[in-house]
């Protein structure tokens, strides 16, 4: 549960509010404190052609600011409480960066506050952005990652290769704020790991699914599908298994096309 309103909602008395008006039918769950800027940043500097040496001076200044005081504001036995009542089991945070989650677990050990669990960021065969600071963070600290966007936004299923654009799909329905997945960059890495699946005798979902479960540093993939034949494909990547030879592949058209669709 996201508790949004900047970073004043991590003011105690908006969380205590927040929790029954936006969970009346959760008996318990993960409520996510982090601040409202933390998610947009990751986005809005994701595409670097929008990116100027003020903006990332402002940002970071900006950035540091909100981090070091947030948990300030929270009382640390608001969260406690929701814990030990058993309304929540634990928090995370989600959409941040290696600063963001190293600072909130140092400001855990400090100052005796409830510690971040997890971060759910994006992760997958054509993002692994992740791997760069993340990762070892996520290992080191036992903070792992809660895997959103597997499939690139249904990229890595294969379906809008060649042109096409399934009725209904996310991208027909929302090409304006999902486009981005399907740059020329991305379309090329597409093809190749669908070509690596066919040589394998797996379907892309398969490939790109199993890619991400075997991840050291990856708690939980959060999979997504609207049919049960989606489902049912998403799930059976559990008993796939990627043999070096595989990942040789998977690395080298990595290396040779890197994060194509951040």
């Amino acid at each position: 549960l996201y508790i949004g309103g900047g970073w004043y909602g991590l003011l105690s008395h908006l969380i205590r509010d927040a929790w029954p008006n936006s969970s009346m039918n959760i008996t318990s769950g993960d409520i996510d404190p982090r601040c409202e800027e933390f998610g947009w940043k990751l986005f809005h500097n994701s595409d670097i052609n929008f990116v100027t040496e003020d903006m990332i001076s402002h940002d970071l200044h900006e950035y540091s600011a909100i981090i070091s005081t947030s948990c300030e504001h929270v009382e640390p036995s608001v969260l406690e409480k929701f814990i030990k009542s058993g309304k929540i089991r634990h928090i995370g945070m989600s959409n941040e960066t290696p600063f963001g989650l190293s600072k909130y677990i140092e400001l855990s050990k400090n100052k005796n506050l409830p510690r971040m669990m997890s971060v759910q960021n994006p992760y997958n065969l054509v993002n692994r952005t992740y791997e760069i600071g993340m990762s070892e963070i996520s290992l080191r600290e036992k903070c792992g990652l809660l895997v959103y966007y597997p499939l690139a936004a249904g990229g890595l299923s294969g379906k809008y290769r060649n042109g096409q654009m399934p009725k209904n799909s996310r991208m027909d329905l929302f090409f304006q704020g999902w486009g981005r997945h399907l740059n020329p960059l991305a379309m090329k890495a597409y093809d190749e790991y669908y070509k690596l699946a066919k040589d394998n005798n797996m379907t892309m979902v398969q490939l790109a699914q199993s890619f991400v479960n075997t991840r050291p540093f990856v708690t939980s993939n959060i999979i997504g599908a609207t049919t049960m034949e989606q489902l049912k494909e998403n799930i059976d990547s559990i008993d796939v298994e990627l043999t070096d030879e595989i990942m040789e592949k998977i690395n080298l058209i990595h290396n040779n096309n890197p994060n194509p669709s951040p």
